[in-house]
């Protein structure tokens, strides 16, 4: 959701990246690392205040997690995204 300016959250933005890397590399399955080499620019760029953006990433993952939208898969970072991208 966007707010009253047009901007995005940090929760939907993470959403739309991993749903562009499902879209883009036809796999559920992801590595922190290979989500921070495919989202930190692009989320850098829009979000240019946080000066921490791989932080903001594992705690935006982790809150999917909870609300059941991705899989934590491994002690190494691995994830499954469980929907499409959009929360039901």
């Amino acid at each position: 959701m966007s707010d009253k300016d047009g901007n995005i959250s940090w929760l939907d933005a993470m959403r739309s990246e991993l749903k562009r890397y499902q879209e883009q590399h036809r796999d559920a399955v992801v590595s922190l690392q290979e989500i921070y080499d495919f989202s930190e620019r692009r989320l850098s760029l829009q979000f240019p205040d946080n000066n921490n953006v791989r932080a903001k990433i594992r705690q935006q993952l982790q809150r999917l997690r909870d609300n059941g939208e991705v899989e934590f898969l491994d002690e190494k970072g691995t994830y499954r995204i469980t929907t499409d991208g959009e929360k039901s």
